[in-house]
């Protein structure tokens, strides 16, 4: 039981070593992939994106081994299993979340998987009736909800999202709103002042 202990922490303190490496140190030729790609295709990836999106995950995995070894260690059996899960979790959110910053990568607006699993006619409505809607930052940017990767469809209330705005550059509590009657027509994005 000690090595497994011991095997457990030294797994947790590479994977926070090398997530902590990549992300605050921008150690990229970590990443798998890049690191092999041609510098005309290393041109094209979203590197900063990329880095940080794998290297918080790999913290968080290396947190959650940790946790899981310890757990192991106190004989806790339902928090050793727990904490397994939450990394099998987070691994597949590293992998699926991952795409969105390499070459060619679709924006997120585009909605693939829900244009694959509904039929054409309920996407359809679902579309329109989220393209009535707007997200808000304070900074007064607006941007179409359905653009932004977001779905409402026949919703009410107006909530607040935590969403990085690109005018301000900022993460900020966006509020979530229904278009007015001169913004209906338009594109959702108005200039900012």
């Amino acid at each position: 039981m000690v090595w497994i202990c011991f095997g457990g922490v030294s797994f947790a303190l590479l994977g926070i070593v090398v997530g902590v490496r990549i992300r605050y140190f921008a150690s990229y030729g970590l990443l798998a992939g890049y690191n092999t790609a041609p510098p005309e295709e290393q041109a094209r990836y979203d590197v900063t994106g990329l880095g940080n999106h794998v290297g918080n995950g790999l913290i968080t995995i290396g947190t959650l081994l940790a946790l899981a070894t310890a757990a192991f260690g106190l004989g806790s059996s339902t928090w050793t299993s727990v904490f397994v899960g939450l990394m099998v979790g987070v691994a597949f959110l590293i992998v699926v979340g991952g795409q969105k910053f390499l070459p060619g990568a679709r924006g997120p607006g585009e909605h693939r998987w829900l244009r694959r699993l509904l039929p054409e006619r309920a996407f359809r409505a679902l579309e329109t009736g989220t393209r009535q809607w707007l997200i808000e930052c304070p900074c007064g940017r607006t941007q179409d909800f359905w653009d932004t990767g977001g779905v409402r469809y026949k919703a009410v209330g107006e909530p607040r999202q935590l969403y990085a705005c690109s005018a301000c550059g900022r993460g900020r509590w966006h509020k979530v709103r229904k278009k007015g009657l001169g913004e209906l027509g338009g594109p959702g994005n108005r200039p900012v002042p």
